[in-house]
């Protein structure tokens, strides 16, 4: 059976064919029981036929018949279904047999469930086989002429009730395969659709963290690298225009702007090798405490305990998240803050709860911009994290939550 065939014969399902079997068999043996004249010419051998008929259709549904994918199989109810009905509409008038347009039936229903080309198969058998009974039979009994144009006239019904059943069934399932096919190509084409949408987010957030991370970079470097140069110049004077005391100065600056640009510089290789940047990178979940974490973290930023002062509350003091990048975000923030204030300020670290998240507001020293590249580092962990990092009066404000919450709290 070939996909076609197959398709089309799911499409009108084997037990649909089984009902209208047996209700058509329903239909004759009622047709029988009232009387009709033409179970007269053969008695026994018609109603041998018809009560095969009917059980056999019964049979069918009763049993539940399946279609199956073996032919041989297929080619059997075909045959059974011809040869029953035509012997029974040969034996009971021929051409003038009620049995008759059954066949007809018969011959559409396997046109439209298999196709053209089985339909033209079991004609093959059909027609010779009524046209022969047709022929034939001497009873009833009627002149040559009339059997001859009764055998010609169910020859050309049968032929063309088959070509225009099959013909409409093969135009269908080509319409139907079209559909498919389409609707197959339009799926892929969404895919595409989709897939390039997703590329061109892909490289947008890309091309926007390139621009901002260079951003950063050249932020980072303008200032430290002018200053260099004036002191360079200022330094390049005759020895006797400047004091000791003024080269020291100098000198320090020119050690403090160096300092700087060496924390710059191992900044920019932490992102290039860093793979924990990405919100893909596998993150760890645990409980962690905050206060300690800011602790660890002032260390680690380079600032003594006396410059950095926590306040929460006991309930805003514990959050679920990734310790390892948390300590990194502190750090970062810190380090800026640490940079910015003022010398003998003490930082600030605010601890609290809020839409689901938990916020630290670090005060004072920050000058309201996001263009340092320590703080580009801090906000893309902290996006990993379901956070981020925003700027806020004479301050900085990073708020932590899950890593699939995705949101900015009020």
């Amino acid at each position: 059976m070939t996909p076609g065939e197959d398709t089309r014969a799911g499409r009108l399902p084997a037990l649909f064919i089984s009902r209208v079997r047996a209700a058509v068999g329903g239909w004759m043996l009622l047709l029988a029981m009232s009387g009709d004249g033409h179970l007269g010419y053969y008695p026994v051998a018609a109603w041998i036929l018809l009560c095969t008929a009917v059980g056999y259709a019964l049979v069918i549904l009763v049993l539940r018949w399946r279609r199956s994918a073996r032919p041989w199989v297929v080619w059997v109810l075909i045959g059974v279904d011809t040869v029953l009905i035509a012997a029974l509409a040969g034996i009971t008038g021929g051409g003038q047999s009620p049995f008759a347009p059954v066949l007809l039936l018969v011959v559409i229903a396997v046109a439209i469930r298999f196709g053209l080309r089985r339909a033209a198969v079991a004609l093959a058998w059909t027609v010779p086989l009524l046209v022969a009974l047709i022929v034939l039979v001497p009873h009833p009994a009627r002149p040559g002429e009339q059997r001859a144009r009764d055998a010609l006239w169910w020859t050309g019904y049968l032929t063309a009730g088959a070509v225009l059943a099959g013909v409409l069934a093969d135009r269908l399932e080509l319409a139907h395969r079209r559909r498919s096919q389409a609707e197959a190509a339009a799926a892929v084409e969404r895919q595409r659709l989709d897939l390039e949408r997703d590329l061109r987010r892909r490289l947008e957030s890309l091309d926007e963290g390139r621009r901002a991370f260079l951003s950063s970079l050249l932020h980072e470097f303008r200032p430290p690298v002018a200053s260099l140069s004036t002191l360079a110049r200022a330094l390049r004077r005759d020895q006797e225009e400047l004091t000791a005391g003024e080269r020291t100065e100098l000198l320090e600056r020119v050690e403090g702007h160096a300092h700087h640009l060496d924390t710059v510089l191992r900044e920019v290789a932490e992102v290039l090798t860093s793979e924990s940047l990405v919100a893909e990178h596998r993150l760890h979940q645990a409980d962690i405490y905050l206060p300690q974490l800011v602790g660890e973290a002032a260390v680690l930023a380079g600032l003594p305990p006396d410059r950095v002062a926590t306040r929460s509350q006991p309930g805003d003091n514990v959050v679920r998240s990734d310790p390892d990048k948390c300590l990194r975000v502190l750090v970062k923030l810190l380090e800026e803050a640490g940079r910015r204030a003022p010398p003998e300020a003490v930082i600030e670290v605010r601890i609290h709860r809020r839409d689901g998240f938990v916020e630290l507001c670090l005060t004072p020293g920050f000058a309201g911009d996001e263009d340092s590249l320590g703080l580009w580092i801090a906000a893309r962990l902290a996006e990993t994290l379901g956070g981020g990092v925003a700027p806020e009066p004479g301050g900085l404000r990073a708020w932590l939550g899950s890593p699939s919450a995705g949101r900015t709290p009020r």
